[in-house]
Order: C-alpha cells, then sequence, then structure tokens
C-alpha cells in the first residue's frame, strides 16, 4: 500500500511538473512571437519610410533638374550666343601719384548695354563696343573656355592702345549669361561698331587706386547720419558755455 501512495506520489509530482513548464513557455513563446512580430512591423515601417523618402528625393531632384535646364543663367553658353565687348576709359595712378590714361576691354551685361546704348543723358566710360558670337570670342569651347582672344578686340582700339581686365573668362561668361534672359539687350550686330555713347571721364575710374578714409570723412559720415539733431544742440552748449 506503502508503494502504491509512493507511485501515486511521484507521478501527481510529474504531472504537477509538465503543468508547470507548459505555464512558464507557453507565455514565453507568446512574448517571442509577439517580440519578432513587432519586430517584422517596425521593418516594414521603415521600409516603406525609405521607398517614401527615396521617391520625395528623385521628384526633388526632377525638379531641381527641370529648374536647372529652364534657367538660362545656368546652363553652360553655346557656341552662337551672344558677348558684348566694349572699351572703357580708365586711370591708373602712377608713381609721382598723377593718373595716367588706361584703356581696358571689359565684357558688358546686357544692362550695361541697353543703358548706354538708349540713353544719351546717361554719361558712361565706355568709347566703342561690339559683339560676338561666343564661340568667336573664346579660347576653347564656350561651355569650357580657357582663355579669350584678345586680337579681335583690337577692332574697338581706334587710335589708343588696350588691356584686356581682369579675370576675362569669369567676367565674360557672367556677362554673356545675361544675355539669354534680355535678348533684347542684343543691340549692337555681330562685328558691328556701335559708338556715339555720352562719353565722359569727369567721373574718373581709377584701377590702382585703394581708397583710406581719413578722420575728416569718418566726421562727415557721422554728421551726415546724425538724425537726432545732436550737431545743433552741442552748437548751442557751445555757444552757453562761450556766454557765460
Amino acid at each position: 500500500m506503502s508503494s502504491y501512495r509512493a507511485m501515486l506520489c511521484v507521478v501527481a509530482a510529474l504531472v504537477l511538473s509538465c503543468t508547470s513548464t507548459s505555464a512558464f513557455v507557453a507565455p514565453t513563446a507568446a512574448r517571442a512571437a509577439t517580440a519578432v512580430n513587432q519586430r517584422s512591423s517596425a521593418v516594414s515601417r521603415s521600409a516603406v519610410n525609405s521607398r517614401q523618402t527615396q521617391r520625395r528625393t528623385s521628384a526633388l531632384c526632377m525638379e531641381g533638374q527641370a529648374a536647372y535646364l529652364d534657367d538660362p543663367m545656368l546652363v553652360p553658353l553655346e557656341d552662337d550666343d551672344y558677348v558684348a565687348f566694349g572699351l572703357a576709359c580708365c586711370f591708373v595712378m602712377n608713381d609721382n601719384l598723377k593718373l595716367d590714361e588706361y584703356y581696358v576691354y571689359e565684357p558688358l551685361t546686357a544692362a550695361t548695354l541697353e543703358t548706354i546704348a538708349s540713353s544719351q543723358s546717361l554719361e558712361t566710360s565706355y568709347k566703342r563696343v561690339t559683339a560676338f558670337h561666343a564661340k568667336d570670342i573664346f579660347e576653347g569651347p564656350p561651355a569650357r573656355p580657357t582663355g579669350i582672344q584678345v586680337d579681335k578686340l583690337k577692332i574697338l582700339d581706334g587710335d589708343v592702345t588696350a588691356h584686356i581686365c581682369e579675370n576675362p573668362v569669369e567676367r565674360t561668361l557672367a556677362a554673356a549669361r545675361t544675355y539669354k534672359r534680355r535678348v533684347e539687350a542684343q543691340m549692337c550686330g555681330y562685328g558691328d561698331l556701335l559708338e556715339g555713347f555720352n562719353f565722359s571721364t569727369e567721373r574718373k575710374r581709377i584701377l590702382n587706386h585703394k581708397f583710406e578714409p581719413s578722420f575728416d570723412d569718418n566726421v562727415k559720415q557721422d554728421k551726415s547720419i546724425d538724425v537726432y539733431g545732436r550737431e545743433e544742440e552741442e552748437a548751442k552748449q557751445i555757444a552757453d558755455l562761450e556766454n557765460m
């Protein structure tokens, strides 16, 4: 009888052990499955967000490329693009602090050419202007030029000797692009010589002069921005002191 009870106790213990193990394993497996599902959902959301970001980026790139192609100021120059050059009368200061005339070949922007060619009341330092196709004035292709064919600018000389301006390639590229937006400013024919401007050197362009403000200049500037009437007030105070 005692052995029978012992067997029952062993069986009961085994049943309880299996039940508790199952009770422990089941929640653990459920939690593991839930974690896997959550990770899968997170990966799916990340993939969706990544695809959406890629689509938005692609759309922005396409918009930027379209804007680039539509903006004439950004696209490279072509062979037949319009380029205008002018002969400007400038000055340089010599070692004796005297001014010498110094003529310069300069590229003209659309605004400059249109202004000096259409307004005789406006004074300008330009004496003559001519125009070229881009392929005829640049050295190398206009999209990637390496220099300016200065010899072709001698048509502007007349009875003077001129020099090419500083940074001619960069300045010419920038100036030529302005005519892409204002075609109506191409007021000089290719190879023609445009003259008859209101030429004046009263306001001299001194190329090698560096302006350094003096004490008097600073005083003048201080007075020019005096919006509170301090000058009159100070003069009154000085007058009062003198009368004491």
